[in-house]
């Protein structure tokens, strides 16, 4: 085959591959996971070297949570294309795997090559997991420098400032969360947890009872009420709180415990004081 006949036979293989890839990506928007996948293996199949199809391979591993092949399959596009994207979501899949130090690398790649909010907020959180608590708190601010309207950075703040015992400070930055997205149900939960931390448990039952409002299935906020229930004695309602957040999230082990700590002493089974 001439050099020209080739030229023009790879034009048409380009142009092949990229309304293929262009049809994969309408599919994974729209949540059309099979569909997508099958394309991008199409793809990989015809051009091996293609860093996208690879890297969103790995993105609907991960959103399966199959989060091995999800690993695998970014380092393969990370190894053909260095893009501040595969580096973020290689990041997220260490993460996910419990693999801190390696994710904190990651997204410092990312943010090597782009300096965004998410990018500093990720790797924020990869140092609170790692215990270090200023390292994170520098990258949150970093982040809501980048994105003042972001709630992430500062919910995550406020958790660091939490385990450093600066209360007022992370009330501060939950509350600055809320205003940004009020409907977020996790940092209601975190200022019930610090009202509790300050004993002030009507406030921390309000604001669970907020978190639970807003989603009904955050089986922390559950926990959380059951806790300060046991602690006033009213241990029925007490059960029935750990038993409904063992309902929603099976693993939550802390519900597990304190529910079977009442069932040894028999409290869990034996009619207590309600709480009105």
């Amino acid at each position: 085959m001439s050099k020209n006949k080739k030229t023009t036979a790879d034009r048409c293989v380009a142009k092949d591959v990229s309304a293929m890839y262009d049809r994969a990506l309408r599919h994974h928007h729209a949540g059309e996971w099979q569909e997508a996948e099958q394309i991008y293996k199409e793809i990989v199949l015809v051009d091996a070297s293609h860093a996208e199809s690879l890297h969103l391979l790995g993105v609907l591993a991960l959103q399966r949570g199959d989060i091995a092949s999800a690993i695998n399959l970014i380092t393969k596009a990370l190894n053909i294309k260095s893009d501040q994207n595969f580096y973020n979501n290689l990041g997220i899949a260490l993460q996910k795997a419990g693999e801190f130090a390696q994710a904190e690398n990651s997204f410092q790649m990312a943010i090597s090559i782009c300096r965004d909010a998410g990018y500093y907020n990720n790797l924020g959180f990869a140092l609170q997991s790692q215990g270090k608590f200023h390292e994170a708190i520098r990258c949150f601010d970093q982040a809501i420098e980048c994105n003042p309207m972001m709630a992430e950075p500062y919910l995550n703040k406020g958790n660091s400032l939490k385990e450093k015992r600066e209360y007022s400070d992370a009330m501060s930055c939950y509350g600055r969360c809320i205003a940004i997205r009020p409907d977020y149900a996790e940092a209601h939960n975190n200022i019930g947890i610090l009202h509790k931390i300050l004993g002030d448990m009507p406030r921390a039952i309000d604001s669970f009872n907020r978190a639970i409002g807003i989603d009904p299935n955050l089986a922390e906020a559950h926990n959380n009420i059951a806790s300060i229930l046991q602690d006033q004695g009213f241990i029925e309602e007490a059960a029935d709180r750990y038993r409904k957040a063992i309902s929603i999230n099976p693993g939550l082990e802390e519900s597990q415990k304190n529910l079977y700590e009442l069932s040894v002493r028999g409290y869990a089974t034996t009619p207590h004081k309600k709480h009105n």
